[in-house]
């Protein structure tokens, strides 16, 4: 199960023999310990269809609902001990229908993990690494590169799961130089002509044709990319201008019908018909219609103008790369679009054929290492060679999809994808013994893709249960399901008829007894019955009252902020690893710096944090408790104590001394 056991593409070969060169720059003449070779796998090469938001269609109406995509995934792993560890994942999605995406190619996802040795090497080579895509992509017929450079919060991961606490999230600066420097670097080999940003090169100059006519069918000519940032902006836009039309029309809808009660009240009040009342409605009824008429007339700006004001602002977070000149980019939309075989298999796709003459002169690649059974006897024909050569060289620099053959991975299909399944069965890449072992069983599911991806496990004695030894109805193995056959089996509890639940509810002195019912896969042992009863009661409990399900939740929630109070105070960690702790010291610090006079009543933050501290103080048992203002609610609670101690002293004496009546004088 070794990477090098996976098969080839001539694109990861060609990056193979880039990072190979780039590593011999880094070995020290006379050193021991060479660092060890770098192997590049694509293991996802697969057509995907992406569907435009709803919103979007209903508003701009574009041509087409789906975008075909063909969705790559490239893998970089090294060597290290005797193991192969995964180092870097990246996720490209290549268009080649034509349209508004027609050619271009959007860097979707790309995470690494801390382990390349060596260190200092690390930069370089994912740049070359990079840059290679870009060389080979262009290579391809692609003339764009979009990227987003968008840093992951803190905590969240986008591909790979748990990475080492010293490798450190890069900020929204960072990522940008570093993916400017790649850039740059490809701009030097002459692989990218310009590099620019999608504000100012797409969106700045649809700005200044909207505004005059106000037309968002300019969105349509923007490469629509899943998962990009301005396409779920768009979406929220439009969104928030349905639910703000929905709205005016619901309040001019009441509107009209105060006007017409009014009128109605108006021709049925006595009285001449010039009177007061009759000549103009109330007051305030007519602020409310004309304001909901002048709600009817206003229209919102248009998508495109508040998409680029809002884009503006960190518009340099979205870089795009011209991998060809202007004139090559503007003249792809008039290409000649042809059906050839791009496989084996005989599968049609889209071929981009422009005219020869209009294509830039490119020499044709070096031709990729393949099998010696397919190898042509380059001395037997030279004809056949030389038109070999021709065709190989027009598809190089017209054809996007000439190479293109489909590589399934079903743990590596889609980012999310991966991401779950390393979540759900900890794979992680903390530590290099975790990465070494998560890249083996990855290598695992990619060399065995009919194992289950989520094997499960019995529930009695724990062991992983394989495909021939699982129980058909139980989730247990075959071999305790023989044991449990042979065992004494758990007490059944029958569901009661209603006279014998009569009789029960007569013995428990007038209480209902709910019956209950088990299945047979909880009646094997004592204590998984004895589990299955005691939660079934607690949900026949909560289905009769739902109150007390929803107190126990708050107490609950009450619970843990308590918790979190006594650990924010103590707590004196500039970034620390709880959750919610510096969202508590601030609250905290708010109440002691609020200028508000009566900031417990009037501040709503104040209002809030103040609640809780009053709550933990009536909890409280320590002596000199250091949590904020928990003494002075101490004091205030036995002093209102004593108080009232002292007033029911006062009313019992009060009451025990007889007066002059009862005396009976």
């Amino acid at each position: 199960m070794a990477i090098a056991e996976l098969p080839t593409t001539p694109l990861s070969i060609a990056l193979e023999s880039r990072l190979s060169t780039l590593m011999k720059s880094f070995m020290v003449p006379g050193e021991q310990n060479e660092p060890s070779h770098l192997l590049v796998r694509e293991v996802s090469n697969i057509i995907e269809e992406h569907s435009i938001k709803p919103r979007f269609l209903e508003h701009v109406k574009p041509t087409v609902k789906t975008i075909q995509t063909r969705s790559r995934c490239i893998t970089l792993f090294q060597t290290i001990d005797g193991v192969d560890v995964v180092l870097l994942c990246m996720y490209v999605y290549e268009y080649e229908q034509p349209g508004s995406n027609e050619r271009r190619l959007y860097l979707s996802y790309l995470d690494s993990v801390n382990f390349l040795r060596p260190k200092h090497a690390r930069t370089a080579v994912y740049h070359e690494l990079l840059v290679g895509y870009l060389g080979d992509a262009k290579r391809r017929g692609f003339h764009t590169a979009h990227i987003w450079a968008c840093p992951p919060k803190r905590g969240d991961d986008y591909i790979f799961n748990v990475k080492p606490k010293y490798q450190r999230t890069p900020s929204d600066d960072r990522l940008r130089k570093w993916y400017n420097a790649a850039l740059e670097k490809a701009k030097n080999e002459g692989i990218v002509v310009n590099i620019t940003t999608f504000w100012d090169d797409l969106l700045a100059p649809l700005v200044s044709e909207t505004e005059s006519n106000n037309n968002d069918q300019f969105l349509t000519s923007l490469p629509y990319f899943d998962g990009d940032w301005w396409c779920s902006e768009v979406e929220r836009l439009l969104e928030a201008d349905a639910k703000a039309k929905q709205a005016a029309e619901q309040e001019a809808a009441r509107a009209d019908d105060d006007a017409d009660t009014v009128s109605g009240y108006t021709s049925t009040k006595s009285g001449s018909p010039n009177s007061a009342s009759s000549r103009k409605p109330p007051k305030k009824k007519r602020k409310k219609l004309t304001t909901a008429r002048q709600r009817t007339v206003i229209e919102p700006p248009s998508v495109i103008s508040r998409l680029a004001k809002t884009m503006q602002l960190m518009k340099d977070s979205f870089l795009v790369a011209h991998l060809e000149p202007r004139s090559y980019i503007e003249s792809t939309g008039e290409t000649e679009i042809k059906h050839e075989d791009a496989s084996e298999e005989g599968s049609d796709e889209l071929k981009h054929c422009p005219s020869q003459e209009s294509m830039p002169k490119v020499s044709p690649p070096p031709s990729p290492t393949i099998n010696a059974a397919s190898k042509m006897d380059m001395n037997e024909n030279l004809a056949d060679e030389h038109k070999h050569e021709e065709e190989s060289n027009v598809c190089a620099t017209t054809s996007a999809i000439c190479t293109n053959k489909s590589v399934s991975s079903d743990i590596l299909c889609s980012r999310q994808h991966f991401l779950d399944v390393c979540q759900g069965n900890h794979y992680q890449f903390d530590e290099l013994r975790r990465a070494k072992h998560s890249t083996m069983m990855v290598l695992y599911h990619m060399h065995n893709p009919e194992a289950p991806l989520f094997p499960s496990s019995c529930a009695r004695c724990g062991i992983e249960i394989g495909d021939g030894a699982r129980s058909p109805t139980h989730a247990i193995c075959r071999s305790c399901q023989q044991k449990a056959h042979a065992e004494p089996r758990g007490i059944r509890v029958r569901r009661l008829s209603a006279r014998a639940a009569a009789a029960v509810a007569d013995k428990s002195y007038g209480r209902s007894v709910p019956p209950i019912v088990l299945s047979r896969a909880a009646t094997f042992g004592t204590r998984s019955s004895m589990a299955a009863i005691a939660q079934h009661q607690q949900e026949e409990q909560q289905k009769a009252h739902p109150e007390a399900k929803e107190r126990a939740d708050k107490a609950r929630i009450l619970n843990s902020l308590l918790r979190l109070l006594d650990h924010a105070t103590v707590c004196d960690k500039s970034e620390c690893p709880v959750t919610q702790c510096a969202n508590m010291k601030q609250q905290i610090l708010h109440l002691k710096n609020c200028g508000i006079p009566n900031r417990h009543n009037d501040c709503r933050d104040c209002r809030r944090i103040y609640s809780l501290l009053q709550f933990h103080a009536r909890s409280c048992r320590h002596p000199q408790c250091p949590v904020f203002l928990c003494d002075a609610f101490k004091k205030r609670v036995a002093q209102a104590t004593n108080a009232l101690a002292a007033a029911t002293t006062t009313t019992e004496v009060a009451d025990a001394t007889p007066t002059t009546n009862d005396a009976g004088g």
